[in-house]
């Protein structure tokens, strides 16, 4: 529906609101009625003022969900790099360039049904629009259990709050196209879909996908193609279009192979691989909550990852290290990962590493990152 430049321009509540209203007003609801057509004795900002209320009545919003919008964050998530949702990072660098509306946090993975049926409504009267969830926490690769997904859908569709999922780190590598589309969050509440996507990282490219059958949306009547191809094109010709053409072509490259090779089971086959590895060679890693992530994204502790020396991402202050393998076939061949990535062969491609890097005049990453010799 939307591309950004960065997933986190894609993560403004005012963004949101703006393209919710747009879907509101241009849909089959309202182009269809006959109440809501011009009249011939009114001027067309009356028109575009009925039209506007109707929209807002549609998705259960007044003037402080226009003027003042806002999320509903999970508490303890990474939040975004810049924006509203730098107020909930744990990095001082990332919280001290925040700016806008702190959003609500609420503990998802602990609240009781009662307690965030409670919080949630209390949100949407401060002007909250949307709840956004990661389902598997960028921060600490923890995984939102599926039951409590299907809680939040519950709850968010009661009080006509959209359900937003960021998917900027999980989508094509997680077993499925996106992390909820695998089949035990499918399964929970299967009449409640997600309402919004929030992609990028792996996919070449960031923006917000739109689903017409999401829990929300499905009540602006959109049921055919041609309905839903108007009102993205008319979106598209309000805002500008941030991303180059060769990006764009770069990243439709990248979703034509994503298919073609199957990447979200070969992203399962990766994930089990390196976790079967993990598994011989550090037999701690075995415990419940050791390795955490889903398929081809692996989270562990720092201290593991020290002893294989293999470069990952980390917070400055977490003792988290991901792993975000390429989802490259070679990935899933536990000879050669044993032997390149986890055994001997392994140091020899780290200093070659190393010295391209001091030529460049520059350090590996890993150095700094995770206290390791070249």
């Amino acid at each position: 529906m939307s591309l950004h430049a960065h997933a986190s321009d894609a993560l403004h509540p005012t963004t949101i609101a703006s393209l919710l209203i747009n879907t509101g007003a241009t849909s089959p609801l309202v182009l269809h009625s006959p109440t809501l057509a011009p009249r011939p004795d009114e001027k067309p900002e009356e028109t575009g003022q009925r039209v506007r209320q109707f929209a807002l009545d549609l998705l259960g919003w007044n003037e402080t969900h226009v003027r003042e919008p806002n999320f509903v964050y999970e508490a303890g998530g990474y939040g975004a790099g810049y924006g509203p949702l730098a107020h909930a990072s744990k990095e001082w660098e990332i919280n001290a360039i925040a700016a806008g509306p702190k959003p609500v946090l609420v503990n998802i993975r602990t609240a009781t049904k009662e307690s965030l049926d409670i919080l949630l409504a209390e949100a949407k009267a401060q002007g909250c629009i949307a709840a956004l969830i990661d389902l598997v926490s960028t921060e600490d690769g923890s995984i939102l259990p599926p039951e409590r997904l299907g809680m939040l859908k519950e709850s968010c569709a009661r009080h006509k709050l959209l359900l937003l999922v960021d998917e900027t780190m999980t989508a094509i590598r997680c077993g499925a196209p996106f992390t909820f589309q695998r089949s035990e969050y499918a399964a929970q509440e299967p009449h409640l879909q997600p309402d919004l996507v929030i992609f990028g990282k792996g996919l070449g490219v960031s923006g917000i996908a739109l689903n017409f059958n999401g829990a929300l949306i499905k009540n602006l009547g959109y049921s055919e193609t041609a309905d839903m191809k108007q009102t993205i094109l008319y979106y598209h010709a309000l805002v500008s279009r941030p991303i180059g053409l060769t990006t764009l072509i770069e990243a439709y490259g990248t979703l034509r192979k994503a298919e073609a090779e199957n990447w979200p089971a070969r992203s399962i086959q990766i994930g089990e691989t390196i976790r079967n590895i993990l598994h011989e060679l550090e037999p701690q890693t075995k415990e419940p909550g050791v390795i955490r992530g889903l398929a081809a994204m692996i989270a562990l502790d720092k201290k593991y990852v020290t002893r294989f020396g293999i470069m990952g991402a980390i917070r400055r202050r977490s003792p988290i290290v991901r792993w975000l393998p390429s989802l490259n076939a070679a990935y899933a061949d536990r000879g050669l990962l044993v032997e390149n990535v986890f055994g001997s062969e392994s140091r020899k491609h780290r200093q070659k590493l190393s010295a391209e890097a001091d030529r460049a005049g520059s350090a590996p990453l890993w150095c700094f990152m995770v206290n390791l010799d070249a």
